[in-house]
C-alpha cells in the first residue's frame, strides 16, 4: 500500500520555475499566504523525484500557444493582479539530455 502525504512547496514570483517533487503527486491548489506563493500537492513520498516546469501568467498577458496544452492549475489573486499557472509536460531524464515527456499523469495510477 503506498503513502500519501500532503505538502506544501513556495513558488516564486516568476514567469517560469522548475520545482522538485516525487513523480507520483497531484497538484491541489496554489494560493497566496502570508504574501507568498503557496502549492498543496498530494505526494507518494516513496516515489522517485522528477521536476516540474511551472508558468505562471497575469490576466491580459499574451500566452504562447504551447502553453495552452499545458495542464491549468489556478488562478491566484495578488492585489490588484491575477496569476494563471500552467503546468507543462514532465521533466525527463534520459541518455545525459533534460527533455519534456508528455503530460504528466495525475500520479494515482500505478
Amino acid at each position: 500500500m503506498k503513502i500519501w502525504k500532503f505538502w506544501k512547496f513556495t513558488l516564486k514570483k516568476t514567469r517560469t520555475q522548475l520545482v522538485k517533487m516525487p513523480v507520483k503527486s497531484k497538484i491541489l491548489d496554489i494560493q497566496l499566504q502570508d504574501g507568498g506563493l503557496s502549492m498543496w500537492v498530494l505526494v507518494s513520498p516513496e516515489t522517485e523525484e522528477t521536476e516540474i516546469k511551472i508558468n505562471r501568467f497575469g490576466t491580459g498577458e499574451e500566452i504562447p500557444e504551447n502553453v495552452l496544452k499545458d495542464d491549468y492549475l489556478a488562478p491566484v489573486q495578488d492585489g490588484e493582479y491575477v496569476w494563471h499557472f500552467f503546468r507543462a509536460p514532465a521533466i525527463v531524464f534520459s541518455r545525459g539530455i533534460f527533455f519534456y515527456s508528455g503530460h504528466a499523469e495525475n500520479g494515482f495510477e500505478d
